[in-house]
């Protein structure tokens, strides 16, 4: 194995460049994995730009992470059930396991967690703490699981973090249960797998909203099981809702577009003692004006969720093993690992012209 690897470091906020480390040296109960795929979650140029605040500078963004097993000691492939070529994804949180919150069961909650490509930053060795990058350390709470060699790779990647949030927002956080109807504000990479979700859990319903500009998203939506979707630019979203359900509203509302005004909206979307999962980073922006007696007089449950735990990857995984949904075909857009600064400036928005569904770096090679 090579003495050196490349990573794309953020080197401050605004600059990231190709920058090389040395290759960790391993003991017996951690690894190193081969990067395959990293998806590029919109919490990535929320760090890049500095919207929102993570480990510190300089970081390896990348915690969608598909790859393969380089290394690893021997306690390491023990507790994994892995050895080295064996194709993996990777949990994005390494919890300690010792204290408080971990004793609890409250991992997500940690007090010293690692994260990444977002807790942890690379200043100190091993440095490989991201995905963007030919490399990536395996600390020893790592939790990987296993994918077979066929799938294909978009789907993976996709598997980590995005299908296991949705399973964790919707499924175990949101108890959407069969009869249910669901509205899930935002059709991004988010917003398709929880429309996927939604319909495993039996939802009667599934109402899906985005932009005009959102129509491949749509036409998307409606083949992983929508069976509406509202363009919010052209229709009256609240009473386009209330006209579908006949007036019952929704049971529960998704909101994963990162406006916090769609929080607020999410209160005259939902019925009565319903539940609004507020998914969507909004960075230190205020939600306003969400009125505290919609959701008295509605006697609403409003959820803040934050990312997904062990059981949420093991239904996503099994789930893309099922093969039940091409949900490869979310990824429009791919890059190289000299492109990973252009990959966040699309996802940001940034790039003229281009609108994806879902952006990868795709380190095949």
């Amino acid at each position: 194995m090579a003495k050196k690897t490349t990573s794309a470091v953020v080197e401050k906020i605004g600059e990231m460049r190709l920058r090389e480390y040395p290759v960790p040296e391993l003991h017996a109960d951690d690894g190193l994995l081969k990067v395959e795929m990293v998806g590029i979650c919109r919490t990535d140029p929320s760090i890049f730009y500095g919207k929102v605040q993570a480990g510190g500078y300089p970081v390896i963004l990348g915690h969608e992470i598909l790859g393969r097993v380089a290394a690893a000691g021997d306690l390491a492939a023990q507790r994994w059930g892995v050895q080295p070529g064996d194709r993996v994804i990777v949990e994005n949180f390494v919890p300690c396991g010792f204290c408080k919150q971990c004793r609890l069961g409250h991992f997500k909650h940690c007090l010293h967690l690692i994260g990444y490509g977002t807790l942890t930053n690379a200043v100190a060795p091993p440095h490989l703490w991201g995905g963007y990058g030919e490399h990536m350390y395996l600390a020893p709470n790592s939790v990987l699981h296993k994918m077979p060699d066929d799938l294909p790779a978009e789907a993976c990647a996709l598997t980590p973090s995005v299908l296991a949030n949705a399973y964790e927002w919707v499924h175990l956080m949101g108890r959407v249960q069969s009869g249910d109807i669901v509205v899930i504000e935002g059709v991004g990479q988010q917003g398709l797998c929880a429309t996927i979700v939604a319909r495993e859990c039996g939802a009667r319903t599934v109402i899906v909203t985005g932009l005009t500009r959102d129509a491949r998203r749509f036409e998307l939506a409606r083949r992983f099981g929508a069976d509406y979707c509202i363009d919010i630019e052209k229709e009256d979203l609240a009473q386009t809702v209330r006209d579908i359900t006949g007036g019952d509203l929704a049971n529960v509302v998704v909101e994963v577009t990162g406006d916090p005004r769609a929080v607020s909206i999410a209160a005259d979307l939902a019925a009565p003692l319903g539940t609004i999962v507020a998914a969507g980073l909004s960075g230190t922006e205020t939600v306003t004006p969400l009125f505290l007696q919609k959701l008295q007089f509605k006697e609403l449950r409003l959820l803040g969720v934050l990312s997904s735990g062990t059981e949420a990857h093991t239904l996503a995984a099994n789930l893309v093993r099922s093969r039940k949904y091409p949900i490869e075909d979310i990824v429009d857009q791919r890059y190289g690992l000299e492109e990973a600064q252009q990959a966040v400036e699309t996802v940001a928005g940034k790039v003229s012209g281009l609108y994806p569904s879902k952006t990868v770096l795709d380190l095949r090679s």
